[in-house]
């Protein structure tokens, strides 16, 4: 779920949000409405103000294409590179339909930063050392994810 389609499906985030009935929300800065003890993606590493709390985590956290090149760019790789909006991928066990590079060098450096923010911000609960779950509404599935459909996910919001 990227910014823009949460854009475009503005209730989206009020239907996940009376779906789960999480009290915790971490999203992106832009709908920080929802979002609890000021925390959202790139605002929520080393906090431990959710720990043992049950928390929803809305959204993949894409970042602009140039920053990706500029990953590859500064390690000495090709950037000459496009996105594949529609591109069917391996990652985690999980295949899934992605937006991201055709190049594989590309695709590496982009699926590290977004697990990275994804998983600061699941790790937000401490689910190692406590006893909470999170609920992660993403396109992007993590290693440790478990995959649910659910009514939710057979209706379009708009």
């Amino acid at each position: 779920m990227s910014r823009a389609y949460l854009d475009g499906h503005p209730k989206v985030m009020e239907h996940i949000k009376k779906w789960t009935g999480c009290e915790h929300t971490i999203t992106f800065k832009k709908y920080a409405d929802y979002c609890t003890d000021d925390m959202y993606y790139g605002n929520c590493v080393g906090c431990d103000v959710l720990k043992g709390q049950d928390i929803d985590v809305i959204g993949t956290p894409h970042q602009p294409d140039w920053i990706y090149k500029l990953f590859a760019f500064m390690l000495g790789f090709d950037t000459d590179a496009d996105l594949n909006p529609c591109a069917i991928v391996t990652y985690n066990g999980y295949r899934f339909r992605f937006t991201t590079f055709e190049d594989e060098i590309l695709r590496t450096i982009q699926f590290y930063i977004i697990e990275t923010d994804l998983e600061q911000a699941v790790g937000c609960a401490r689910l190692l050392r406590c006893d909470a779950t999170v609920k992660l509404f993403s396109n992007f599935p993590l290693r440790q994810a478990i995959l649910m459909e659910s009514e939710y996910d057979q209706k379009e919001y708009t």
